[in-house]
């Protein structure tokens, strides 16, 4: 395959694909990738938001490197904090042979936390404690790499899947802790650690053994890392999100804004509760004596959905993303306050079991009983609900005066 191109009178660089004659032009500094460019890069499970810097440095190494992105030996993935290079365990292995120095691997070993050895792990209902892989070259002596399960396994919130009144289905923390990751599992749980670790193993001794693999991983290698990483992403995009919606719950007295009022009627139905809201020109007197406009009624549902999306373990967007679809892609903020209250109610009964199965029983108590619209304090009975554990709740609620 030709060799990659700079033009300095048009500051295109083109880097071959397979296709004879054909090659991927980039000018330099360009900030987005384009159709074209997709029609090659998309089917190595490149996305059309990536950076061609990162894209252009990739492909270029891989050329010199000799690994082939087309047929899978190489490419590249985005975690959170950046790219990183991965080779396939099968592009190891060619390019390793490739050296003239390749003399074999090993077979992998597994070992139980009694450093036993099996070449076959044998049992199906636990994982193992570690393994290793010896590679050998001809110009060296036999370089081994020992990995530990519990150094590469990613930790995931444990979780249930929860069918919504809408249809759709959200996974939820179920309270437990931190598990590892369903791929990691023993074989009876339906996950395949030993297959995983020793990718991990293997890829492991052959960088060791090869310098010219520094700087590559096998995608196993870094399950882990990426875990952690979007973890803490997460938790400050949370963080970002409870600071903004404590905001819009300050209350603005002395403040009009023009605009209807909202009057609520709740009506028992057997175990069921339906919310009839309508829309008057008369304001609406809330818990603590204040009358609400309309504005200040729909920032405290969006207040509550935020907050049930924070205890439900999942993002606002990500609950009314099925409701917005079927509705034309019609935000929900801008929804009716009937119809944003309606959707709201929903919620509840899964939240005061989400809050109860995890030993938050007064939370759920003063949920239960909460008036249809209001802060997040008159709902909960506490401003952040979801930073209270199960044994801190009656601490939380003495501290603000409310009665459990």
């Amino acid at each position: 395959m030709a060799r990659p191109q700079f033009d300095p009178a048009t500051k295109k660089i083109e880097i071959p694909t397979p296709i004879a004659g054909s090659a991927l032009t980039f000018k330099l500094g360009q900030k987005t990738l384009n159709d074209e460019q997709m029609t090659y890069l998309a089917p190595l499970g490149i996305r059309a938001d990536w950076s061609p810097a990162y894209v252009i440095a990739f492909l270029n190494e891989c050329h010199s490197r000799r690994f082939d992105p087309w047929s899978g030996e190489a490419f590249l993935l985005r975690y959170p904090d950046g790219y990183v290079r991965h080779i396939g365990i099968a592009g190891w292995l060619r390019s390793a042979e490739e050296t003239q120095g390749f003399a074999g691997i090993d077979r992998v070993v597994f070992f139980d936390e009694n450093d036993k050895g099996w070449l076959r792990w044998p049992h199906r209902d636990q994982v193992p404690y570690a393994a290793e892989a010896t590679v050998h070259r001809r110009d060296r002596v036999p370089q081994t790499a020992p990995v530990l399960y519990h150094e590469y396994v990613p930790m995931v919130e444990d979780t249930q899947v929860v069918k919504m009144p809408d249809g759709t289905r959200f996974k939820i923390p179920t309270g437990k802790g931190k598990v590892p990751k369903l791929s990691w599992r023993a074989g009876v749980e339906g996950g395949k650690a030993t297959m995983l670790m020793s990718k991990v193993a293997r890829a492991a001794s052959l960088r060791l053994q090869f310098p010219r693999f520094g700087g590559w991983y096998e995608a196993a290698e870094l399950a882990r890392a990426a875990v952690e990483v979007r973890n803490h992403d997460l938790g400050e995009v949370a963080e970002q999100r409870r600071t903004a919606y404590q905001a819009a719950q300050v209350e603005q007295a002395g403040r009009t804004v023009d605009g209807a009022d909202v009057g609520a009627t709740v009506r028992e139905t057997g175990a069921a509760v339906r919310e009839s809201i309508t829309v008057t020109r008369a304001a609406t007197t809330g818990p603590v004596g204040k009358k609400w406009t309309e504005s200040e009624v729909r920032a405290r549902l969006l207040a509550e959905l935020r907050a049930q999306a924070e205890l439900l373990g999942m993002s606002a967007d990500a609950m009314t993303r099925r409701w917005s679809a079927a509705r034309g892609g019609q935000a929900f903020e801008n929804a009716s306050v009937r119809d944003m209250t309606e959707y709201v109610q929903r919620f509840r009964s899964y939240v005061i079991d989400r809050l109860r199965a995890t030993g938050r029983h007064q939370l759920a108590t003063a949920y239960a009983a909460a008036p249809v619209i209001g802060s997040v304090q008159d709902l909960f009975g506490v401003a952040e609900p979801w930073t209270v554990a199960g044994d801190q709740v009656a601490v939380e609620r003495e501290s603000v005066g409310v009665a459990a």
